[in-house]
């Protein structure tokens, strides 16, 4: 079962996702783990100017597209997923089965840090329900609750 895991670094999550840059959309996993309330897993995603950014009233301003913080959120959740079913050095694909209630509340800006906390729901057979919740300095920009399922 999932224990308390150390910061695992960039060049760990590369081994983990089989995305790479541009597409890699998490750069730390701060912990995972397995307490009372279930288990988690907990990354940030450092938002830059030279992240895909769409204008938001005048040229100044920039916002990180809604879609890639979903993206962002869904990464961390086949790194959860990949613990919850016991899978985590083999090659076996995971699919999105869906994407359900993603609402998002606030934009995200180059400079901020987004956190990405993902909760095991449920488990049946090869797919698992999670929910995602996105923050930047504890204010919560997207929700989201996910199925994944391995092939």
């Amino acid at each position: 079962m999932l224990q308390k895991v150390e910061p695992i670094d960039i060049n760990k999550i590369i081994l983990l996702l089989p995305h790479s840059y541009p597409f890699l959309l998490i750069d730390r996993i701060i912990s995972m783990r397995n307490d009372v309330n279930g288990m988690h897993v907990k990354a940030i995603k450092n938002v830059t100017s030279s992240d895909s950014a769409i204008p938001v009233g005048s040229r100044l301003h920039t916002a990180f597209p809604a879609v890639l913080i979903i993206e962002a959120l869904a990464q961390a959740t086949v790194l959860l997923a990949k613990q919850v079913l016991g899978d985590t050095h083999s090659d076996a694909v995971y699919y999105f089965a869906a994407i359900n209630r993603a609402r998002f509340y606030h934009a995200v800006y180059p400079g901020d840090q987004l956190e990405l906390d993902v909760s095991f729901i449920r488990k049946r057979g090869m797919i698992v329900q999670l929910a995602g919740v996105a923050t930047v300095s504890g204010k919560r920009v997207c929700t989201a609750k996910f199925m994944c399922v391995r092939k």
